[in-house]
């Protein structure tokens, strides 16, 4: 009876520090960025309150996607690309878990409701939907009245395999991705809201004087008062989250 009373408080010390030694928290984080134009989801793994871990990911928004040819099921719009002009196709009708968005040729924008994209989006229960949607290779485009999810797939919207801005100035997105979270892992997030971008020579961000090694426009750009958030602050979120 002791010897199995005594297996039993051991095994019960034994679960507890197991327990104890297993303080890591992970916290995640959704929101539209780089100009109100991308979906961003952020991790941030916090251990004895460092970080020992991050990610970060960006996806594009439905109209990244332009149909190959003009049909009954697609739209054809003018709109603002890089401050120009242009004349586009859009799908008509795209679906993602229990949202339904459709080309507003008046208004430019896909909208959900009365709610454009971006609206719908600053929330971020829809932005998290759809990060996932994307990854999972669950987006819809209506065809013939039929769901069809062959076009907006995880190689076409997911920045990491779709190839976005490739190589120059100097890093490409994956170069600054990987850079920003490279110095998150090593850093931790402190200051990382204050960071500044050298005018001069490759133009990094600078957190407290020391390089950052990421060269892109909205690591830590003033985002107040506008409807997307800078990179900095969505790893700080998911910092926070973890906690």
């Amino acid at each position: 009876m002791n010897k199995a009373k005594n297996i039993v408080l051991t095994l019960a010390a034994a679960s507890m520090l197991a327990a104890c030694g297993n303080t890591a928290k992970t916290g995640a984080a959704y929101g539209m960025t780089h100009g109100a134009g991308y979906i961003s989801k952020a991790t941030v793994t916090v251990d004895g309150g460092k970080v020992t871990d991050a990610t970060l990911v960006e996806v594009c928004l439905p109209d990244y996607v332009q149909p190959a040819s003009a049909s009954a099921d697609t739209v054809e719009a003018t709109v603002k690309s890089h401050g120009a002009d242009v004349t586009r196709l859009f799908w008509k009708t795209v679906k993602f878990g229990t949202y339904t968005l459709e080309f507003d040729a008046t208004a430019k924008t896909y909208k959900s409701g009365s709610k454009t994209m971006v609206e719908l989006f600053q929330e971020e229960k829809a932005a998290q939907v759809y990060y996932d949607a994307v990854l999972s290779n669950n987006i819809s485009v209506m065809i013939g009245g039929k769901e069809d999810k062959t076009y907006m797939t995880n190689d076409q919207l997911n920045k990491e395999v779709n190839g976005y801005w490739k190589g120059d100035y100097p890093l490409g997105w994956l170069g600054n991705r990987d850079a920003t979270v490279k110095w998150v892992k090593e850093h931790g997030i402190d200051g990382l809201l204050s960071a500044t971008k050298k005018t001069d020579g490759n133009k990094q961000w600078t957190v407290n004087g020391v390089d950052t090694g990421a060269t892109w426009s909205d690591l830590a750009s003033n985002t107040t008062g506008k409807n997307y958030l800078s990179y900095a602050q969505l790893l700080v979120n998911a910092f926070n989250n973890a906690k």
